[in-house]
Protein backbone atom coordinates (compact mmCIF):
# COMPACT_ATOMS: atom_id res chain seq x y z
CA UNK A 1 0.00 0.00 0.00
CA UNK A 2 2.85 2.28 1.28
CA UNK A 3 4.66 2.09 -2.69
CA UNK A 4 0.80 2.52 -4.02
CA UNK A 5 1.31 5.49 -2.48
CA UNK A 6 4.55 6.37 -3.37
CA UNK A 7 3.83 5.90 -7.02
CA UNK A 8 0.20 8.67 -6.52
CA UNK A 9 2.34 11.23 -5.26
CA UNK A 10 4.65 11.40 -7.74
CA UNK A 11 2.39 10.91 -10.19
CA UNK A 12 0.28 14.31 -8.35
CA UNK A 13 3.51 16.46 -7.85
CA UNK A 14 5.37 15.87 -11.29
CA UNK A 15 2.20 16.14 -13.47
CA UNK A 16 3.80 14.54 -16.13
CA UNK A 17 2.79 12.03 -18.70
CA UNK A 18 5.19 9.31 -18.04
CA UNK A 19 4.00 9.90 -14.13
CA UNK A 20 0.43 9.44 -14.77
CA UNK A 21 0.95 6.16 -16.57
CA UNK A 22 2.67 4.28 -14.09
CA UNK A 23 -0.75 5.19 -11.78
CA UNK A 24 -3.23 4.68 -15.19
CA UNK A 25 -1.88 1.08 -15.66
CA UNK A 26 -3.44 -2.48 -15.12
CA UNK A 27 -0.86 -3.36 -12.79
CA UNK A 28 -1.81 -0.22 -10.59
CA UNK A 29 -5.52 -1.36 -11.33
CA UNK A 30 -4.57 -4.82 -10.89
CA UNK A 31 -2.46 -4.42 -7.35
CA UNK A 32 -5.53 -2.28 -5.88
CA UNK A 33 -7.72 -5.02 -6.57
CA UNK A 34 -5.17 -7.27 -5.15
CA UNK A 35 -5.39 -4.90 -1.80
CA UNK A 36 -9.43 -4.79 -1.69
CA UNK A 37 -9.35 -9.06 -1.86
CA UNK A 38 -7.47 -8.97 1.30
CA UNK A 39 -8.78 -6.15 3.07
CA UNK A 40 -12.75 -7.28 2.05
CA UNK A 41 -11.98 -10.62 4.34
CA UNK A 42 -8.97 -9.19 6.75
CA UNK A 43 -9.75 -9.70 10.51
CA UNK A 44 -9.45 -6.60 12.54
CA UNK A 45 -5.78 -6.72 12.96
CA UNK A 46 -5.53 -5.24 8.76
CA UNK A 47 -8.49 -2.52 9.28
CA UNK A 48 -6.26 0.01 9.94
CA UNK A 49 -5.10 -0.15 6.54
CA UNK A 50 -8.80 0.34 5.21
CA UNK A 51 -8.67 4.29 5.51
CA UNK A 52 -5.28 4.58 3.77
CA UNK A 53 -6.02 2.31 0.39
CA UNK A 54 -9.55 4.57 0.20
CA UNK A 55 -7.57 7.51 0.14
CA UNK A 56 -5.14 5.87 -2.62
CA UNK A 57 -8.08 5.21 -4.19
CA UNK A 58 -10.01 8.43 -4.05
CA UNK A 59 -6.19 10.23 -5.13
CA UNK A 60 -6.51 8.07 -8.34
CA UNK A 61 -9.80 9.09 -9.23
CA UNK A 62 -8.93 12.78 -8.59
CA UNK A 63 -5.84 12.55 -10.24
CA UNK A 64 -6.99 13.45 -14.13
CA UNK A 65 -10.61 14.74 -14.82
CA UNK A 66 -9.85 13.82 -18.66
CA UNK A 67 -13.39 11.83 -20.62
CA UNK A 68 -10.52 9.88 -21.67
CA UNK A 69 -9.97 8.07 -17.88
CA UNK A 70 -13.56 7.79 -17.18
CA UNK A 71 -13.11 4.06 -17.67
CA UNK A 72 -10.37 3.89 -14.64
CA UNK A 73 -12.42 5.52 -12.90
CA UNK A 74 -15.33 3.73 -12.76
CA UNK A 75 -13.18 0.57 -12.10
CA UNK A 76 -11.70 2.30 -9.07
CA UNK A 77 -15.21 3.30 -8.02
CA UNK A 78 -16.42 -0.31 -8.55
CA UNK A 79 -13.40 -1.21 -6.00
CA UNK A 80 -14.31 1.06 -3.81
CA UNK A 81 -18.47 0.08 -3.28
CA UNK A 82 -16.89 -3.13 -2.80
CA UNK A 83 -14.36 -2.79 -0.23
CA UNK A 84 -17.36 -0.35 1.41
CA UNK A 85 -19.78 -3.50 0.97
CA UNK A 86 -17.40 -5.19 2.34
CA UNK A 87 -16.36 -3.99 5.51
CA UNK A 88 -19.48 -2.17 6.73
CA UNK A 89 -17.42 1.13 5.91
CA UNK A 90 -18.81 4.30 4.71
CA UNK A 91 -16.81 5.61 1.34
CA UNK A 92 -18.37 8.62 0.38
CA UNK A 93 -19.09 8.05 -3.89
CA UNK A 94 -21.75 10.43 -4.64
CA UNK A 95 -19.16 13.57 -5.88
CA UNK A 96 -17.41 11.33 -8.24
CA UNK A 97 -20.46 9.60 -9.67
CA UNK A 98 -22.33 12.65 -10.29
CA UNK A 99 -19.26 13.97 -11.98
CA UNK A 100 -19.18 11.33 -14.11
CA UNK A 101 -22.98 12.07 -15.04
CA UNK A 102 -22.15 15.70 -15.76
CA UNK A 103 -19.52 14.93 -18.73
CA UNK A 104 -22.58 12.45 -20.26
CA UNK A 105 -24.62 15.30 -20.06
CA UNK A 106 -23.21 18.35 -21.48
CA UNK A 107 -20.96 16.44 -24.11
CA UNK A 108 -22.22 16.73 -27.99
CA UNK A 109 -22.29 13.35 -29.53
CA UNK A 110 -20.21 12.30 -32.48
CA UNK A 111 -22.03 9.83 -34.95
CA UNK A 112 -22.38 6.30 -33.98
CA UNK A 113 -19.43 4.20 -33.35
CA UNK A 114 -19.07 0.00 -32.66
CA UNK A 115 -19.16 -0.07 -28.94
CA UNK A 116 -16.46 -0.92 -26.81
CA UNK A 117 -16.17 -3.06 -23.78
CA UNK A 118 -15.42 -0.76 -21.12
CA UNK A 119 -15.02 -3.39 -18.78
CA UNK A 120 -11.23 -4.15 -20.45
CA UNK A 121 -10.57 -0.71 -21.00
CA UNK A 122 -8.61 2.04 -18.53
CA UNK A 123 -8.61 4.69 -21.34
CA UNK A 124 -9.99 5.52 -24.68
CA UNK A 125 -8.85 7.73 -27.76
CA UNK A 126 -9.73 11.65 -27.89
CA UNK A 127 -11.92 10.93 -30.55
CA UNK A 128 -13.79 8.06 -29.21
CA UNK A 129 -14.34 10.12 -26.33
CA UNK A 130 -17.26 11.99 -28.39
CA UNK A 131 -18.96 9.05 -29.61
CA UNK A 132 -22.58 8.15 -28.22
CA UNK A 133 -21.41 5.10 -27.68
CA UNK A 134 -18.95 5.95 -25.48
CA UNK A 135 -20.96 8.05 -23.72
CA UNK A 136 -23.85 5.82 -23.41
CA UNK A 137 -21.30 2.89 -22.11
CA UNK A 138 -20.18 5.72 -19.57
CA UNK A 139 -23.73 6.86 -18.49
CA UNK A 140 -24.83 2.95 -17.80
CA UNK A 141 -21.83 1.99 -16.16
CA UNK A 142 -21.91 5.09 -13.89
CA UNK A 143 -26.11 4.48 -13.56
CA UNK A 144 -25.42 0.86 -12.46
CA UNK A 145 -22.80 2.42 -9.98
CA UNK A 146 -24.96 4.63 -8.53
CA UNK A 147 -27.88 2.27 -7.57
CA UNK A 148 -25.48 -0.05 -6.68
CA UNK A 149 -24.02 2.74 -3.69
CA UNK A 150 -27.39 3.66 -2.93
CA UNK A 151 -28.32 0.09 -2.48
CA UNK A 152 -25.52 0.39 -0.10
CA UNK A 153 -26.49 2.57 1.83
CA UNK A 154 -30.05 1.79 2.23
CA UNK A 155 -28.64 -1.41 3.93
CA UNK A 156 -26.35 0.55 6.11
CA UNK A 157 -29.11 2.89 7.30
CA UNK A 158 -31.82 0.21 7.64
CA UNK A 159 -29.50 -1.60 10.19
CA UNK A 160 -28.52 1.33 11.92
CA UNK A 161 -24.50 0.77 11.16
Amino acid sequence: IRQLAITLRSAVTNKKKKEADSVYNWQYVNSLHLWVGVLSDCDSCLQPLIYPLVQIMLGVVKLHSSPCHLPLHLHVIRLLLHLGEQTNKHIPLVHPLIGVLDFCAVQSRAPSTKPIDLSCVLRVTKGYKKTKAYQDGIFDMTYELLLNYCAQLSRSIRLGR
